[in-house]
This record gives structure tokens, sequence and C-alpha cells, in this order.
């Protein structure tokens, strides 16, 4: 998975728990998202995006397809090294 997809779904989450925090807890809003905190939260959300796609550049799950022009994740990639990804990238923001 690339940068920007990873970085979508992390910064998605992201705004997911900004608005539940903003319904469900507002009195403490302005307090737990003003805007040094929310500077800090958009880097932490960054920093954890380049984290979780480093390990694809080491285990060389990406690999580039030229009938589309793009980088793809091997299909022939370990299956557990797939499963980590899937819950990592996709499993552990929904929670």
């Amino acid at each position: 998975m690339g940068l920007s997809v990873i970085g979508s779904i992390f910064n998605i989450t992201a705004i997911a728990i900004n608005r539940y925090c903003y319904i469900c807890h507002s009195f403490a809003y302005d307090k737990v998202y003003s805007c040094w905190n929310t500077m800090l939260y958009v880097s932490l959300v960054w920093i954890l995006t380049v984290i979780a796609t480093v390990p694809n550049f080491f285990v060389g799950s990406l690999k580039y397809d030229p009938r589309i022009y793009s980088c793809t994740f091997v299909q022939t990639a370990s299956s557990y090294y797939t499963i980590a990804v899937v819950v990592i990238h996709f499993i552990v923001p929904i929670t």
C-alpha cells in the first residue's frame, strides 16, 4: 500500500475521532483540540503513516507494474505479512 492510501485511511480515522469528541465530549473539546494539540495530532498521524509504510520497502512487497504505471502490492508476499498489513493498516484504525 502506498503512502497516500495509508495516509488517507489514517487521516479519515483522525477526522472521525475528532468529530466523535466534538459531539460526545463537547465540553472538553476546546482543551483537547487546541491549536497546538491539533498540530501534534496531525504530525502523529503522518509519522504513524510513514512508520506503517516503511516495512514495505524492506520486505519487497511493492513492485512496479508497467501495465497500470503504478507500484502495486505483490501477491506472492508471505501470507503472515499480508495479514499483518491488513490488520495494521485497516482493522486497527477502525477499532
